[in-house]
């Protein structure tokens, strides 16, 4: 069987600082195949960082598009069958989480898979992950609507991919950096609201959008989830009930005798 091929995507947005650590994390590896980054008209030395590491393909915009556009490009840009998406701000991003990441899909076992950081605060927004897998032949359908997402892309991919083999894996120790210890307060809060402005907006254009919220945040990655370990408990219960009545009932048969 031919060997499923892996590129990875890193969109980046003033990641001076930490960009260079992800980037030889993902040289290195023997599952990557490509690597393309995105320098998504960044201000700092992002650039020069990005360019330092050999063995890339380079993007560089000289104006912010937004997030949705800086992944498109990187979708059109591979040749692999299985796209890998990694944020660029990564702290203690190894090759393990890479083989968590496309393994499903090298597999052929899952049709994406979405990985979160294991910090509890970071479970809260699963839905919202950058550390994802897709095959690239089930991306090519939404390039133009992905390009135009900007930060609300998870979500729209969460929707188109709700009915499809999703695992969603915890990445143990990753972690990424705050937005206040990477830039400037103003910065900070200009992102922070266009982000959430974003999101909001993908939310509502929808023709309903509490629906929208419930099926691709809460229920795909919680309710769905406490129903399936619910229902598993259910029946584990229900083993140990028959297999004790079952029991009881040659104990008695045996004692009648």
């Amino acid at each position: 069987m031919k060997k499923l091929t892996v590129s990875a995507i890193v969109p980046a947005y003033n990641e001076e600082k930490y960009i260079i650590g992800v980037l030889r994390v993902l040289v290195s590896s023997p599952l990557i195949d490509e690597i393309i980054v995105i320098n998504d008209g960044s201000t700092d030395h992002t650039d020069e960082q990005m360019r330092s590491v050999p063995g890339l393909k380079h993007v560089t915009f000289r104006k912010n598009h937004g997030k949705g556009y800086a992944i498109a490009k990187g979708i059109e840009e591979a040749h692999s069958d299985i796209v890998l998406l990694v944020d660029a701000d990564l702290v203690n991003f190894g090759e393990t989480h890479i083989q968590q990441l496309t393994n499903p899909l090298i597999d052929k076992k899952a049709d994406c898979v979405i990985g979160y950081r294991s910090a509890f605060v970071d479970k809260f927004f699963i839905p919202l992950s950058g550390e994802r897998c897709y095959y690239r032949r089930d991306l090519l359908p939404y390039i133009e609507t992905i390009r135009n997402k900007g930060y609300g892309v998870e979500m729209f991919l969460n929707k188109e991919f709700k009915d499809k083999r999703m695992r969603v894996v915890m990445l143990k120790g990753l972690r990424h950096v705050l937005k206040h210890k990477k830039q400037q307060y103003d910065d900070v809060v200009c992102t922070t609201l266009l982000e959430t402005k974003e999101i909001i907006d993908e939310c509502m254009r929808d023709t309903n959008p509490p629906r929208y919220f419930i099926e691709t945040y809460l229920y795909l990655f919680y309710l769905k989830q406490l129903h399936g370990t619910v229902v598993k408990r259910t029946h584990t219960i229900q083993r140990a009930i028959d297999r004790y009545r079952e029991e009881l009932e040659q104990f008695v048969s045996q004692s009648g005798r």
